[in-house]
């Protein structure tokens, strides 16, 4: 009778289907933990390679950009050196530039120059006997020890330079041909000087010059000196390094992203 009892209560409770969906379901829980655990592990692992890679690539780029701003850096002292010899240079080329050519050619016009080598003045004198075609030699040697520099200056700024450079060595040798001629003509006749100053100034500034009543030397000089100045400041205030780094961002940014992926 018990038996029974015991059979029937065993059939309420659901029989062998429960006891085996039990079972089933104690061994899914098992399997899938250990199988959730091993995954996590291995995720985990993955995970740690990926930051590994990460950490790799960010300390191979902090690497590049720090190697590249040393070498920035180094370069640009370099062209600091070179534009203050430069400008060394134009102030001893300056000071070497005969007083009395530039006098002549600021404040006599043309009659006044055609009569200069025939007058028995002290400045006609003075024009006759000067060994203006030393001067020029010596001019055009001043900017030897520069020429190691080259490389660092901005190509603007060694053109205004030349410029100033070879009309300066220029004008003596074209005086000391003049005297030798028995002629001494206005320095705007001479065809390489124009040519010169054709090459760097802006049509407006270059008509603006030869325009002038008076053709004066000292506005000319001014001018060159007026744009190396202000080429030297736009280079040591760093607006043109901007510039270029700015125009060269998106190609750098391309690189960058590369590394990283």
């Amino acid at each position: 009778m018990m038996e029974i009892e015991s059979w029937r209560s065993w059939t309420y409770l659901g029989g062998i289907p429960v006891v085996v969906s039990c079972i089933i379901s104690a061994i899914w829980f098992f399997v899938s933990r250990r199988m959730l655990i091993k995954w996590k592990t291995s995720s985990n692992l993955h995970v740690e390679d990926f930051k590994g890679l990460i950490d790799k690539n960010k300390l191979f780029i902090e690497n590049i950009i720090q190697s590249q701003f040393k070498l920035y850096l180094s370069v640009h002292e370099k062209r600091l050196i070179a534009i203050e010899k430069l400008w060394e240079t134009f102030l001893k080329i300056k000071k070497a530039f005969p007083s009395s050519v530039f006098m002549i050619y600021t404040i006599l016009d043309d009659t006044e120059l055609s009569n200069l080598l025939s007058e028995n003045s002290k400045m006609g004198n003075l024009i006759k006997h000067e060994d203006y075609f030393k001067i020029a030699m010596e001019i055009s040697n001043m900017s030897e020890e520069l020429d190691k520099y080259k490389i660092y200056i901005d190509p603007k700024l060694w053109s205004l330079f030349f410029v100033f450079r070879a009309i300066s060595g220029r004008l003596p040798y074209f005086v000391s041909k003049e005297i030798k001629n028995g002629t001494l003509r206005h320095w705007h006749i001479d065809k390489p000087t124009k040519e010169l100053l054709k090459s760097i100034l802006s049509e407006i500034e270059y008509n603006s010059i030869y325009q002038m009543k008076d053709l004066s030397l000292s506005r000319t000089f001014d001018l060159l000196e007026f744009k190396i100045l202000n080429e030297i400041t736009e280079l040591t205030t760093g607006s043109k390094q901007t510039e270029i780094y700015l125009n060269n961002l998106p190609k750098w940014n391309e690189t960058v992203n590369s590394l990283r992926n």
